[in-house]
C-alpha cells in the first residue's frame, strides 16, 4: 500500500511537470511524501519486516539531522 501511495505522489509531480513544461515552475511538494513512502515500501520489501520497522523508527533521526543542517547552514556560510 505504501508503494502505491508513494508512486501516486511521484506521478502527481510528473503530471505537473509535463503540464507546465518547465521544471522551474513545477510544484515540488509531492516529491517529499512520494520519496518517503517509496523508501519505506522499498525497505520493507528488500529487508522484510525488520528493515521496514528499522526505517520507521529511524526517520525521526533523519529529520533531526536535516533540521540541524538547516540551522547551521544559516549561521555558517560555506
Amino acid at each position: 500500500m505504501a508503494l502505491g501511495l508513494g508512486l501516486g505522489f511521484l506521478a502527481i509531480y510528473g503530471v505537473d511537470l509535463i503540464a507546465l513544461r518547465s521544471p522551474e515552475r513545477a510544484r515540488w511538494w509531492p516529491l517529499i511524501p512520494g520519496a518517503i513512502l517509496t523508501v519505506i515500501a522499498g525497505a520493507g520489501g528488500a529487508f522484510g519486516d525488520e528493515g521496514g520497522r528499522a526505517l520507521q523508527q529511524g526517520w525521526p533521526v533523519v529529520l533531526i539531522v536535516i533540521g540541524g543542517w538547516l540551522l547551521l547552514r544559516r549561521r555558517v556560510s560555506f
